[in-house]
């Protein structure tokens, strides 16, 4: 990326910030008039398209993603089903592709409780599915105490695939951190954590590619749990093409562009997320430099990974 696509980038992101933060119409103009005025007119464009579509892991699956042409499924609807050795409860989430359910498994001389995830009941295109199979796939693989575990999966009688998860009792770290009073150094402790359970998905070249608060839990012990890697490396290699979700706010520009996303697609993300749970005016400058590295627009000046940014974190912390 050329410095002058990096400048337009950086430009454009800061109206994006701008628009969030004092929603509305005049907001958008104006934004827009800028955007004109700084020549970055075309980012601006495919940042506030990529709000509009917003992920499909955060919006309604029919609103979201164009493969699926069905009404959205009752609240509810399936609590009390049993599918293998589980039995749903209530339903606790719902993201683009698939809703979330408490689930609990009897039998064997013990119970257990857990989090099914459920490819909704609709007309989903097989790419969406397949899709969902390899979350199955790269989530067996992942096995760190900051990554949701995976324990079960199976396909349902009507034919949707399902999974089970570790159920993460915990809050979404933006309200964790704002409930608590979270301070920077207790932030960045929560980020580090994070950032190592990223470095240890990388190391077994999986990528998150939607890091943000929604999808960082914070458990009873004060602990990030990163969940849903349900668009983790999915590129359906028959046609080439890479299925594209993600929250804006949190994406990098390479990403939000269609273009190739590597390691440090995360580390972008991982520093948009510190950097809107720090509290106005509490990163000192060795703070704000490591976040600017960490969000820099050209991939090639980010940290090349997690670890990277994780160590330096750890020497934050300790200086």
């Amino acid at each position: 990326m050329k410095a002058a696509e990096i400048e337009r980038w950086n430009a454009a992101q800061a109206l994006l910030d701008e628009v969030l933060e004092t929603p509305g119409q005049a907001t958008m103009a104006a934004a827009r008039r800028r955007a004109a005025e700084a020549g970055c007119e075309s980012e601006m464009a495919a940042l506030l398209k990529a709000l509009d579509t917003a992920s499909v892991l955060d919006a309604p699956l029919d609103h979201a993603v164009s493969e699926i042409a069905a009404a959205r499924m009752r609240h509810g609807a399936l609590s009390g089903r049993v599918f293998g050795r589980w039995t749903l409860g209530e339903e606790i989430g719902r993201g683009g592709m698939s809703t979330v359910y408490l689930a609990r498994r009897t039998g064997d001389g013990f119970e257990q409780q857990a989090a099914l995830k459920i490819l909704s009941l609709t007309f989903a295109s097989q790419a969406l599915i397949d899709s969902f199979l390899r979350e199955r796939q790269i989530l067996s693989e992942l096995q760190h105490p900051g990554i949701a575990r995976l324990i079960d999966g199976g396909v349902t009688p009507e034919g949707s695939p399902f999974l089970v998860m570790d159920y993460v009792d915990g809050q979404r770290i933006d309200h964790w951190c704002a409930e608590h009073g979270a301070d920077a150094s207790a932030i960045v402790r929560l980020v580090l954590a994070l950032a190592r359970a990223v470095a240890h998905a990388q190391r077994l070249l999986v990528i998150h590619r939607d890091i943000n608060a929604a999808n960082v839990l914070v458990n009873r012990r004060a602990e990030p749990v990163l969940i849903d890697f349900g668009i983790a490396g999915l590129l359906d290699s028959d046609s080439g093409h890479t299925l594209h979700a993600f929250t804006p706010t949190f994406a990098a520009p390479e990403q939000i562009a269609g273009a190739h996303c590597t390691t440090a697609t995360d580390v972008y993300a991982i520093g948009r997320l510190l950097e809107s749970l720090l509290p106005a005016g509490s990163a000192d400058n060795d703070l704000r430099l490591l976040i600017d590295v960490a969000t820099a627009a050209d991939p090639d000046r980010r940290y090349a990974d997690a670890r990277n940014l994780a160590e330096d974190l750890q020497a934050w912390l300790e200086k």
